[in-house]
């Protein structure tokens, strides 16, 4: 088939298509990434718009990403829109600037690492996940936070007391908090695309009820990460088998949540005027600046 006899199929199925389709599972099977991505716009902004959802109208036209569901339920594609984590962290007083070596770089490159080893076999590769280290020389970091809120697929949150004191870090908690998370078998319907990572124990009484209802190890963890907390793993050398073997199941995870859960794309929100969701025990948005209509791709 010649490139203008497929493009005229294209337009013929895209024609027919609806959500559940036999045209619509052919264009999903048969058309490229990018033409896929495209019906999958389209095939959504017809359902809102025929189900009188002006709001999810607008998500599907300003560019939200969707994710299709296959019919059968189990993994599927993982999103490749955003990144495939963001961690958020709280650098005390007197540390590093962000331009110089520190375990969080350490962190996000094993991670990227590891990830890559465990998510599935013949899904389409997704993207690495960031830090504020990533921002280019003379981007506008603000926005590059709140894109990075708005599209990576989940929040890597390295819990410490200086973390829990930040307002800034709590804003970061309350505007990824609102994406949707639609999990499927074999996650529970609770899960959560946040997960906590012990970075410096914090005594009991100082965790925040938000993080503590968030479970942060399971029975492959080392004790030494509960006791010691995963910065302390990185830095001693003795340690760092202890320190892969919590990285490890971490991206164990990110790596589930990519192929089991589908997280809807956030709005672009000026972090600074978001409620923080350590101090405030009920959030109030009202007051919250939106940087565009919706996260753009």
């Amino acid at each position: 088939m010649t490139g203008v006899d497929e493009d005229q199929r294209f337009a013929e199925l895209l024609a027919r298509s609806s959500l559940g389709s036999p045209a619509a599972r052919e264009l999903r099977e048969r058309t490229t990434p990018s033409k896929a991505h495209e019906v999958r716009m389209i095939a959504n902004l017809q359902h809102e718009i025929a189900t009188g959802d002006p709001e999810s109208a607008d998500r599907a036209a300003a560019g939200g990403h969707q994710v299709t569901e296959r019919a059968t339920g189990g993994a599927s594609e993982p999103r490749g829109d955003g990144p495939s984590f963001f961690v958020s962290y709280a650098r005390p007083p007197g540390s590093p600037s962000r331009d110089d070596p520190s375990p969080i770089g350490e962190l996000v490159q094993d991670l990227n690492f590891e990830i890559g080893q465990h998510v599935r076999q013949g899904t389409r590769q997704v993207r690495p996940g960031v830090s504020d280290r990533e921002i280019p020389i003379g981007d506008n970091w603000r926005r590059f936070i709140s894109h990075m809120l708005a599209e990576a697929h989940v929040l890597i949150a390295l819990v410490s007391t200086p973390y829990l004191d930040s307002d800034w870090c709590g804003k970061e908690w309350a505007v990824f908090s609102r994406r949707a998370v639609h999990a499927r078998p074999p996650l529970s319907p609770e899960t959560s695309a946040i997960l906590p990572v012990v970075w410096v124990p914090v005594p009991q009484d100082r965790r925040h009820a938000v993080v503590q209802r968030l479970q942060y190890t399971n029975e492959r963890m080392p004790g030494s990460y509960a006791r010691d907390g995963l910065l302390a793993l990185s830095r001693q050398a003795g340690k760092r088998d202890s320190y892969h073997q919590v990285v490890n199941q971490l991206a164990r995870r990110v790596s589930d949540l990519l192929m089991y859960t589908t997280v809807e794309p956030g709005r672009m929100v000026d972090v600074e005027t978001a409620p923080s969701a350590f101090h405030q025990s009920k959030p109030n948005w009202d007051c919250v600046t939106f940087l565009e209509s919706k996260a753009q791709g």
